[in-house]
């Protein structure tokens, strides 16, 4: 099938590689190649480029609203296999953004496959707006979301969801936004806002200038990549993993004997916080303090000794070294007791939640799925 796109577009690519546009954008961003390299930017920036190299000059100039709004590869009609999976590769990847490899990264690290499952559980939207959107679209012949809200509640109805669904658009984009910005800088520091607006303005460049055409094909390059990037970096860390991923599971309670150099002094607590790298006022980990130290004290807080404390009574409380990672817990001469893996203390409160948004609500506020949805055939 693939062979069957690359066939059925090349003659439309290859005059598009041949347009005004195409050759005006690989000049400016040869040119901004060059003045990066000349003021000696960090590499970090350059992805930035590469990100704006394989989608601006590639991304078509719509010049036709048929084009724009409905991106030309497809059509209502048409059941061709190919617009199914130009269609099916633009929705998914348009649901895999910064912000969702955060997520689904910090969930995994923090409750294991219970985590992961959980962000993954938001994907039943996928199934539950398709049937909404097949049922409207067969048995009542709407052509939209709006439209249907229109047609059952009114104009205010319909004008309070575009609203809505305005803001949450403008709440993902922003959000995502701020996780690029967080690899390039501290929060309101120049390089953040720089990282936050370039990282905007590009999909905003190209999105603006080709529509819903240009949507469609660059998301096909970006899906082929992140499809190629899974497979790396689950590879990577699949062999560095401490424990296969069925079985990992990071929640656990750490119980160090008392005799333990670890509970005796807060820095000898600290020397099992993983060792990391600098890279100017940035950590390259955000969360590396796996070991935090609680000195010994008293319930009578102007008391720091034992024996004051009882004999005043008081409750004295020896040092503690609190580890909340299996290896630095077992390296440290403790015994690690793991939390059930499927209990709500190990995140099935965030799947039972996931499955129930992706359900009944996410997928109707998201334009960006629904809209896809109503290019095609009915069968696609």
């Amino acid at each position: 099938m693939a062979f069957e796109i690359v066939n059925r577009y090349r003659a439309p690519f290859l005059a598009h590689v041949k347009s005004w546009y195409f050759i005006g954008s690989m000049v400016f961003l040869a040119a901004a190649f060059v003045v990066m390299m000349a003021v000696r930017l960090d590499l970090q920036w350059f992805w930035l480029l590469l990100f704006a190299l394989i989608t601006v000059p590639f991304a078509p100039w719509a010049r036709n609203p048929v084009l724009y709004f409905r991106g030309g590869f497809v059509s209502d009609t048409s059941k061709h296999a190919s617009n199914w999976l130009v269609l099916s590769s633009s929705a998914f990847v348009s649901w895999i953004f910064a912000k969702s490899i955060l997520n689904a990264s910090t969930l995994g690290a923090s409750f294991g496959v219970v985590g992961g499952l959980a962000y993954a559980s938001w994907y039943v939207a996928f199934f539950s707006i398709a049937f909404v959107t097949y049922f409207l679209r067969t048995h009542r012949g709407y052509r939209s979301l709006p439209e249907a809200i229109h047609a059952r509640y009114g104009s205010m109805a319909a004008i309070a969801f575009g609203l809505a669904v305005a803001y949450r658009l403008e709440q993902e984009v922003w959000s995502n936004s701020l996780v690029v910005a967080s690899f390039y800088g501290p929060v309101h520091s120049p390089e953040w806002w720089a990282a936050a607006v370039v990282s905007t303005a590009i999909p905003m460049f190209y999105c603006f200038t080709g529509g819903m055409r240009a949507s469609l094909l660059t998301d096909i390059f970006q899906a082929m990549i992140k499809i190629a990037f899974l497979a790396v970096v689950l590879g990577v860390v699949g062999s560095r993993a401490p424990a296969p991923f069925h079985s990992f599971n990071r929640g656990g309670t750490c119980t160090l004997p008392a005799g333990s150099a670890a509970v005796a002094t807060k820095d000898a607590c600290s020397t099992w916080n993983p060792q990391v790298l600098a890279s100017g006022t940035e950590s390259t980990c955000a969360d590396v303090a796996v070991a935090s130290f609680k000195a010994a004290s008293c319930n009578y807080t102007a008391i720091i000794t034992s024996t004051l404390c009882s004999a005043a009574a008081g409750t004295w409380t020896n040092s503690s070294c609190s580890v909340t990672l299996q290896p630095p817990c077992t390296a440290a001469g403790g015994s690690w007791s793991p939390r059930a893996m499927w209990s709500l203390e190990n995140g099935m409160d965030l799947l039972i939640v996931g499955l129930l948004q992706g359900a009944l609500s996410y997928p109707y506020f998201d334009p960006v799925l629904t809209g896809r949805l109503h290019l095609g055939s009915e069968q696609q």
